[in-house]
C-alpha cells in the first residue's frame, strides 16, 4: 500500500507550502512549471526512511503478534503517508479539473494494480493447487473482496475480530483489506479536494475538520467497523496532508538501509502474508517429511556402516546374544 508515494519528490532546497501560496497559491509561468518538473526527479529520502520503519513494523506484527502488538501502528503511518501524497496533488496545481482526476487515477492504477493483480493471481493458483477443497471455500469470498478491492468490507463481517484472525491460517488475503481503504480513499480524495476549494482558502483549517469528524466518528463507532472503515479512517489521510504543510526533512530517516527497505516496502507487504500463511499451513507436514527423510537416510547411513565394519570370524551366537540387541553390533567369537 506504500507504494502510492512513489511519485513524491522534492526540490534541493526546501520548500514549504505557505511560500507557494504566497506566489499565487501555485506556479503558474510555463518556466516555473518546468523547473518544478525538473525538481520532481529528486526523490525525499526521509519519506522513503519513514516507509522503511513503517513495513517493518507491520512485518513484525504480522510475524511476531504477541511479541510486537504494536506493529499494526505500521499500517496507520502508510495510512499517513498517503494523505501526503494529495498534499503534493495540491502543491503541484491549483486547478482541479478532469483531466487533473483522470491523470491522477492514470498514475495510481500504474503504480499499484500490475503487481497487485499478479500477487492475488499467483496466491489464488498456489492455493487451489496445495490446500484442500475447504481451505479453498474458506478463501473464495476473501479473494473475491481482495480482487474488487473491498477487503476491508468483507473483513468487516467476520465473527472474529482482526488480531484474532490474524493468528489463523484460513485467510490468506487478510492483509489487503489495508490497500482496499487505500484505493477507496484515493477514490474520495480528488472530490474532497474540490470541496476543499469550493468552500475555503483555508485548507488547513478545512482539513483539520475533516480529522476532527473523522476521528469522533472512529471513536463513536463499533470498534470492529471502525477499523475497517475507510471513513473512520479519514482523519490518518487528513492528518497526512496537515503534515505536509509543516513538513521539513528528518535526516535520521535517511539511512541506507531504512530507503531500500522503503523502496521495496509495496512489494514486501503484498507477498509477505500469503508466503507467511503457506509456509505457517505447510510446515508441520513439511518439518514431518524432512524428520523422516533424516530419520530414513540416517538410519541406512549407520546399517551400512554397520555392515562393513564387522569382523571376520565373528557372529551372532543365538545362544548368548538376544535377538534384541543384535542390531547393535554384540557378537562372540566361535571357534572354526
Amino acid at each position: 500500500l506504500n507504494i502510492f508515494l512513489d511519485d513524491i519528490h522534492w526540490p534541493n532546497k526546501r520548500v514549504y507550502i505557505s511560500d507557494v501560496v504566497e506566489q499565487s497559491e501555485f506556479p503558474n509561468s510555463l518556466q516555473k512549471q518546468k523547473d518544478y518538473d525538473l525538481h520532481m526527479n529528486e526523490k525525499r529520502l526521509d519519506i522513503q526512511g519513514i516507509r522503511g520503519v513503517a513495513i517493518i513494523l507491520v512485518l513484525l506484527c504480522h510475524f511476531f503478534p504477541n511479541q510486537f502488538p504494536i506493529g499494526y501502528i505500521g499500517v496507520d503511518i502508510f495510512f499517513v503517508l498517503s494523505g501526503f501524497l494529495i498534499a503534493l496533488l495540491l502543491h503541484r496545481t491549483s486547478t482541479i479539473s478532469f483531466a487533473t482526476i483522470v491523470d491522477f487515477y492514470y498514475r495510481r492504477i500504474k503504480r499499484i494494480i500490475p503487481l497487485y493483480f499478479l500477487t492475488i493471481s499467483v496466491t489464488v493458483i498456489a492455493m487451489h493447487i496445495t490446500f484442500p477443497s475447504y481451505f479453498r471455500t474458506i478463501n473464495a469470498d476473501f479473494a473475491k473482496g481482495a480482487f474488487f478491492l473491498t477487503a476491508n468490507i468483507e473483513n468487516t463481517n467476520v465473527e472474529m475480530g482482526y488480531f484474532y484472525t490474524m493468528q489463523k491460517v484460513e485467510n490468506l488475503f487478510m492483509h489487503c483489506w489495508s490497500l482496499s481503504v487505500e484505493m477507496q480513499w484515493y477514490l474520495l480524495a480528488p472530490f474532497l479536494i474540490l470541496l476543499q476549494k469550493a468552500l475555503t482558502n483555508h485548507n488547513r483549517l478545512f482539513f483539520l475538520a475533516v480529522a476532527a469528524v473523522s476521528f469522533y466518528n472512529f471513536t463513536a463507532t463499533d470498534s470492529k467497523e471502525a477499523f475497517f472503515s475507510v471513513w473512520c479512517r479519514l482523519w490518518q489521510f487528513a492528518f497526512g496532508i496537515i503534515a505536509f504543510l509543516f513538513t521539513h526533512k528528518i535526516s535520521f530517516l535517511c539511512n541506507p538501509f531504512l530507503v531500500y527497505i522503503g523502496n521495496i516496502s509495496y512489494a514486501l507487504y503484498l507477498v509477505h502474508w500469503p508466503i507467511y500463511k503457506f509456509i505457517k499451513y505447510w510446515w508441520p507436514g513439511v518439518l514431518g517429511a524432512l524428520m523422516q527423510s533424516l530419520t530414513y537416510h540416517e538410519s541406512v547411513r549407520w546399517y551400512a556402516n554397520y555392515r562393513n565394519t564387522l569382523m571376520p570370524g565373528c557372529k551372532y551366537s543365538k545362544r548368548y546374544t538376544p535377538s534384541a540387541v543384535e542390531p547393535f553390533g554384540f557378537c562372540e567369537h566361535e571357534k572354526g
